[in-house]
């Protein structure tokens, strides 16, 4: 948080919490010292977020920094925190994103104003709890986060918990848009992912091989990607503004252990929509956090593309074993896409059908 008018902000609206409060006559360090030791950890990786570096730097007992990090965790992931924080588009906000894909793509696809995207988070050591589920492609040890979000880079849904071994879709299941889909977007709407997600009429992702191979698909394909990269850049954002989630150092040697280390991702994605709620008229692009952030990602993009190839080549596998109902949303959502490629060219002046 770049902004003091922010953190005075967030300091204001977790000071009444409950962890704040002692049932004793032995008053607590004032919130502003909590909050701002807390923020320092979460916005640090590696040796400088150590328990024993923070306590050194401000002076502190090590028994401190954990008991001061602990409470505003708790704050800022109670329910009415997230509740004023993350919350559902409004029609404007809607109408904004809707706005901003016409304006990348075509009008036709103005309706896909969401996009869904994967991202693993670093562990500094193997964790004891179940250890080789968290083995990723990359021989590193990490959780993986699914975050939903609009072009404006602004997080509306999101998911935390899975260990990075894991396909995308299994997070994608355990948000509230893909529980409450048919309630919270309309028919004729959908969410942009990549080509690791099924492939539904209301959740679109590229083509795949071979069919990617194909020159009108590869077209279609680029389209899509200069739609989808504000999902690269809104979680770039996200690791630039809270560092911490570039090597997470929780020890995960127990479910108590996961559990903690899934408070901390949650505080850092809610902190980093309160900051955007509370600076959203300043200049994104000039922001230090969100250069930081997308130089970071740009970085991490091989990395994470292999890991995309793998699970890519995993939901082809599956999609020649689908159950009936698996199969006939398969189609549906093939059906959807050969639509949109269909209205893109239109749009593009050119016949599909010719070379």
């Amino acid at each position: 948080m770049s902004d003091p008018a922010t953190f005075d902000a967030l300091v204001d609206a977790i000071r009444n919490d409950s962890v704040f409060k002692n049932n004793s006559h032995n008053k607590q360090t004032k919130v502003e010292y909590q909050v701002a030791i807390a923020l320092y950890r979460l916005g640090h990786y590696g040796n400088a977020a150590s328990t024993l570096k923070v306590a050194l730097h401000f002076g502190i007992s090590y028994g401190s920094v954990l008991k001061f990090t602990d409470r505003v965790l708790a704050a800022v992931c109670s329910d009415r925190f997230r509740a004023s924080t993350v919350q559902w588009a409004s029609a404007d906000a809607k109408e904004v994103a809707m706005e901003w894909v016409e304006s990348r793509s075509c009008p036709a696809w103005r309706k896909g104003w969401l996009m869904v995207d994967g991202t693993l988070v670093p562990l500094f050591q193997r964790p004891a709890f179940f250890g080789n589920n968290f083995f990723d492609r990359k021989n590193n040890y990490s959780t993986a986060v699914q975050v939903i979000s609009t072009p404006d880079l602004r997080i509306i849904d999101f998911s935390v918990g899975r260990p990075g071994s894991q396909h995308d879709s299994s997070g994608w299941r355990d948000t509230d848009v893909y529980k409450r889909r048919r309630q919270l977007i309309a028919p004729d709407e959908w969410v942009w992912a990549d080509s690791a997600y099924p492939l539904t009429d209301w959740c679109q992702s590229p083509y795949i091989k071979p069919e990617k191979e194909e020159p009108r698909n590869t077209t279609y394909n680029y389209h899509l990607s200069a739609i989808r990269v504000r999902s690269e850049h809104c979680i770039g954002f996200l690791k630039g503004r809270w560092a911490s989630l570039k090597g997470l150092r929780v020890d995960v040697n127990s479910e108590k252990g996961l559990e903690y280390a899934s408070l901390w991702i949650r505080a850092c994605i809610l902190l980093h929509m309160f900051a955007m709620k509370h600076e959203s008229g300043e200049n994104m692009e000039q922001d230090v956090f969100y250069r930081s952030g997308v130089r970071y990602q740009k970085k991490q993009r091989e990395f994470e593309e292999e890991w995309r190839t793998y699970w890519e080549a995993v939901e082809e596998e599956r999609a020649l074993s689908v159950e009936d109902e698996e199969e006939l949303e398969l189609l549906e959502g093939k059906f959807k896409r050969e639509q949109l490629k269909t209205e893109l060219f239109d749009w593009l002046g050119e016949d599909m059908y010719t070379q």
